[in-house]
């Protein structure tokens, strides 16, 4: 039991982290923890500990961990694509989606840099995105020089004005004075 009155607060907190994310589970353990036993049914030190406790519980759903967004009395992780920083003040209602050029698989991100930026040569111009598969393939003409990359830019200016075609079969291709360069432009992977 806390020997020092801030540290109940302390304690209606750390329940709520640690063991129970809901406000209203978190209350009850308080109650149950600082129940008392007097023949007048009242005591001060033991009541000023449980609603001290309470007062924990409700500010941990204020500060919400990182990680976490926190609404309507429970604490709930940020879902794959999001994250949630330990920032005081800030909205604790949402999470936050992964900046463009960047995807998460996992939940509970705590920055943005839980977020994994997309390869050199690939691009990604949404947020919030949760697969590595989102990370597009530059096209031809085009390159991302750095990881993260939210737009492709051109090789050399006249890179950018390839035109390009479909067949009936949907493969497309980039021509340019009848050169395919989508063709030209796909790196060899295999064994020399």
């Amino acid at each position: 039991m806390p020997t020092r009155p801030e540290e109940f607060c302390n304690m209606g907190c750390e329940l709520f982290f640690t063991y129970y994310p809901k406000n209203s589970t978190c209350k009850s353990t308080c109650d149950h923890a600082y129940r008392y036993q007097v023949t007048v049914g009242y005591n001060d030190q033991a009541e000023e500990a449980r609603l001290e406790c309470h007062n924990g519980c409700d500010i941990a759903l204020q500060i919400c961990q990182a990680g976490y967004f926190c609404t309507k009395g429970e604490m709930k992780p940020c879902a794959p694509g999001t994250w949630r920083g330990p920032e005081l003040g800030l909205v604790v209602h949402q999470c936050i989606d992964c900046p463009y050029g960047r995807w998460r698989s996992l939940d509970k991100g705590k920055s943005a840099d839980d977020c994994t930026k997309c390869a050199v040569g690939k691009y990604l111009n949404a947020t919030g995105a949760t697969a590595e598969s989102s990370c597009l393939r530059c096209p031809a003409g085009k390159t991302a020089l750095e990881e993260g990359t939210r737009l492709c830019t051109c090789i050399t200016p006249a890179s950018c004005d390839l035109e390009l075609q479909r067949d009936g079969e949907g493969v497309r291709s980039f021509y340019k004075n009848g050169v395919d360069y989508f063709r030209e432009s796909v790196p060899y992977e295999g064994r020399w």
